[in-house]
């Protein structure tokens, strides 16, 4: 493809991204069922605008944020109840009313994570700077049928920045092909190989945590790239000695169609700039097996992960919860994984993710 195609590639799909905004616009404040439901879409909408302002990000970023972590809460549902109430009173169907209360939680809710995410930023450079002792970590890497990926997984692992001893765990979990020797190729640069019959994800990562011997546990899925620093970063939370688990920053890697390139999006606007602004709370949902670390003694307390779940990563969050513990996310420990390219793959994946 020439530059002149890509060039007009790129301004096809900006202006099919400008129609689409113009078009759902247009449809959310048409299903609006009077004047104040559309005042207060409008003002979600400012809020969001107002806090990408320099004066506004500023002061989000300087002052603790206690009314939005109030507003945050509040405000959604309050104006939804006035979007309910106004809606019933126009006479509109149900089913035009419940699309427009649901769409004022949503949208209100959604938008004011982002001045929140703001603000973990200026908490999370603060963090970056305090001094930390790192301790010792156990890395454990629960792999099956990863013959074309293992190795730079690996390589990624070693490679990266760690001041203090890492431990190297690789669980073959009964894979049917070249995954364990290929694994066993790396054991002369210090990381461990096991091999066991196929049981799961979940019994993978309970098998390496029995042979693992560091207070922190660092799960890597076997088709995940690690940045340099991750390691170093995921790690820093544990400072407050009440933080259960952390979770890293997951990006896409294989942005190869548009399917892969929409999920790169959404990791960036939906997942991970939610997770930021949960991260305040110290209740973030889910610490992804993709990058996701947890202290030895939770995972023991609870009896390791639970096989009867879909998504081992999310059950063992929601115990730590539970539990009364905090919960955080690390934004700089990134790891790049691959996206579902087929329709297909993507249903799967979600069905995986929602059944749980």
């Amino acid at each position: 493809m020439t530059p002149k195609a890509k060039i007009m590639g790129k301004t096809w799909r900006r202006i099919l991204l400008l129609i689409l905004i113009v078009a759902s616009l247009f449809l959310t404040f048409y299903s609006m069922p009077g004047i104040f439901s559309i005042a207060s879409f409008s003002g979600a909408i400012i809020i969001s605008l107002l806090s990408f302002l320099p004066l506004f990000r500023k002061k989000i970023r300087e002052r603790p944020p206690i009314s939005l972590f109030v507003l945050i809460i509040i405000i959604p549902f309050i104006l939804g109840a006035i979007v309910l109430i106004e809606g019933l009173i126009s006479w509109r169907n149900f089913l035009q009313v419940f699309v427009a209360w649901s769409l004022t939680i949503t949208f209100w809710f959604n938008f004011m994570m982002i001045p929140l995410a703001i603000y973990h930023t200026r908490l999370e450079e603060k963090r970056r700077k305090e001094r930390f002792i790192y301790p010792p970590i156990s890395i454990i890497i629960p792999a099956y049928n990863e013959e074309k990926v293992i190795a730079s997984t690996l390589e990624a692992v070693l490679e990266a920045d760690y001041p203090a001893p890492k431990e190297v765990i690789v669980v073959d979990d009964g894979s049917t092909d070249r995954t364990y020797s290929i694994a066993k190729s790396f054991e002369f640069r210090g990381v461990k190989v096991f091999h066991k019959p196929n049981g799961g994800k979940f019994s993978a990562i309970n098998f390496g945590t029995l042979f693992s011997k560091n207070p922190i546990i660092v799960t890597i899925d076997a088709d995940t790239i690690i940045g340099r620093d991750s390691l170093k970063e995921i790690v820093k939370p544990f400072k407050d000695p009440s933080v259960a688990g952390v979770a890293g920053n997951v990006l896409v890697l294989n942005k190869v169609n548009t399917l892969t390139k929409c999920q790169a999006l959404e990791y960036i606007l939906s997942i991970n700039i939610m997770r930021r602004a949960m991260d305040l709370f110290g209740t973030v949902p889910v610490v992804p097996g993709v990058i996701g670390a947890f202290r030895r003694e939770i995972i023991q307390s609870m009896g390791g992960y639970d096989p009867d779940t879909l998504t081992e990563d999310f059950d063992v969050t929601v115990k730590s919860l539970k539990a009364g513990k905090i919960v955080q996310a690390s934004s700089n420990a990134i790891a790049f994984t691959e996206a579902p390219q087929t329709l297909k793959d993507l249903y799967r994946q979600r069905i995986r993710w929602y059944l749980s």
